[in-house]
Formats: structure tokens, C-alpha cells, sequence
């Protein structure tokens, strides 16, 4: 149900809705990586240290999860080295992501 009432405050361009129920299932479903990289966009357009920080604790758990998956994992149509250049580009995209992040909020000491 909240899934379909961000996608509902996405269409009414309305973000603070949106990233309030994406939260919402995020907490329920701690594993919801398209959630939480719906709200990392949000907060990196609301700019403010605290939302930079939670934004760059998602992109954070998404790449944690992203390097633990394994090509077990794949689709069986898809063949191994697709889904590992797939991954590889996933895994270099979530680290630039969390750079401009850590960039936005002047950070360049975190590891």
C-alpha cells in the first residue's frame, strides 16, 4: 500500500509525501533498495546536512547489499558475465553516488 502512495506523491510531484512513505516502507522492509535510492534523490534535492546524511546511509546499505549479492543470485537467462558486468557497473555507480553525497556535505574524510 505505501508503494502505491509514493507513487501516487511522485506524480503529484509532491516529495515531502513521497519521501515520508518511502521512509515508511523502507522501516517495514529494510531491504527495499528502489525505495531507499528513491529517497536518497529526494533528500539530495533537499540539501540539508541531516538529509545528506541519512541519503548517504541508504546509498550505503544499497551497496552493501549490491557487493554481498553473488551471480547465485541471477536471472538464469542472463548469462554470467553480463550479470557481472552489470554489477560491477552498479557497485562503481553507488560509490560515485555516495561521493557527491559525501562532497555535498564537505566530508572528505569519511572512508
Amino acid at each position: 500500500m505505501y508503494r502505491a502512495i509514493v507513487e501516487s506523491c511522485e506524480q503529484l510531484q509532491d516529495n515531502a509525501c513521497a519521501l515520508d512513505y518511502a521512509e515508511r516502507l523502507v522501516a517495514l522492509r529494510p531491504d527495499d533498495s528502489e525505495m531507499m535510492m528513491l529517497a536518497v534523490g529526494i533528500l539530495q534535492e533537499q540539501g540539508d546536512d541531516a538529509s545528506l546524511e541519512t541519503a548517504s546511509g541508504y546509498v550505503t546499505r544499497v551497496l552493501d547489499a549490491s557487493r554481498k549479492s553473488s551471480a547465485t543470485e541471477k536471472p538464469a537467462r542472463v548469462s554470467l558475465a553480463d550479470w557481472q558486468h552489470h554489477h560491477d557497473e552498479l557497485v562503481a555507480a553507488l560509490y560515485s553516488l555516495r561521493g557527491q553525497i559525501e562532497i555535498s556535505q564537505k566530508d572528505y574524510d569519511v572512508p
